[in-house]
């Protein structure tokens, strides 16, 4: 892939895989290999996780649409070896949740694809793109099913940062569904839970406590979108720059580079008095 033409962004927002059975098999082997190297890199690259987790269902038979998607994916890696998530040094821990759904996007089984993303003050610390387990029948019950899931994680972070400061008792989860937000702070409208599991209205217990404050966001401002479906080059740039992912000038990689190294060594030399002060004790 090293002389191949390099992608601004992934999937065409217009070409949504299906199991394509026309098409021609390829090796489930070298497929497989793929697709466990770029599972390998969503860990650090939040903008391929929609595109490698779906790509990914298609593993038991791969056909050559589903291997030119993976190779449309690396020739975008290979355009954006130096982009990378940033993180800047503040003092702001606020916790706050993106969630969002595309209702029926999976051709095959139609299910919904959610997503969602966690913030802690501007940093992106987490990201989710799931294929929901059971086909919801109403739009509402689709956005409802992952806020659930979201604020489930920001539980666990929420009590992780309870020991170092304070953290604000009410964390902001934004949705763009309004269906979903009168649900969650009124259970009673059984006409659009009825068909809702009861585990996933345990969400409306902590907004009633005022753990949560599910609040509406609009959709140019729904950073989740990249994690639920494929989106057009200026959209996909736009919400990139929203996750954090910067592009890094060689400069700045070896600047980076010399102090982790400086780093690793203090890390060393401390440990290495702490064993002598342990010895002489």
């Amino acid at each position: 892939m090293e002389d191949a033409k390099p992608m601004k962004n992934l999937m065409h927002a217009s070409n949504p895989l299906s199991k394509d059975e026309l098409s021609k098999p390829i090796d489930q082997k070298i497929y497989i290999g793929m697709i466990g190297s770029l599972l390998y890199l969503i860990a650090s690259r939040p903008d391929i996780l929609y595109d490698v987790c779906l790509c990914a269902r298609f593993q038991s038979n791969p056909r050559e649409s589903h291997l030119k998607v993976v190779k449309r994916i690396s020739r975008y890696l290979v355009g954006t070896t130096n982009q990378s998530l940033f993180y800047k040094k503040n003092h702001d821990f606020r916790i706050v949740g993106y969630c969002d759904a595309n209702y029926a996007r999976d051709k095959v089984e139609w299910k919904s694809t959610s997503g969602g993303c966690h913030y802690l003050g501007p940093c992106l610390i987490s990201w989710a793109s799931k294929k929901q387990n059971s086909i919801t029948l109403s739009i509402a019950g689709v956005e409802y099913v992952f806020p659930a899931y979201c604020c489930s994680q920001l539980l666990l972070v929420k009590y992780q940062l309870e020991d170092y400061s304070g953290i604000e008792n009410n964390i902001s989860v934004y949705c763009d569904n309004t269906s979903t937000i009168n649900l969650s702070k009124n259970p009673i409208q059984h006409s659009k839970a009825k068909n809702i599991e009861i585990r996933y209205h345990f969400i409306c217990d902590y907004v009633q406590k005022k753990v949560y404050d599910v609040k509406f966001v609009d959709k140019d401002h729904q950073w989740v979108d990249i994690f639920t479906k494929p989106m057009s080059e200026e959209c996909f740039i736009c919400i990139s720059e929203h996750l954090n992912m910067v592009t890094l000038s060689d400069n700045d990689i070896y600047y980076i580079f010399i102090q982790i190294r400086s780093s690793s060594y203090a890390f060393i030399n401390l440990i290495e008095l702490t064993h002598v002060l342990v010895y002489k004790l």
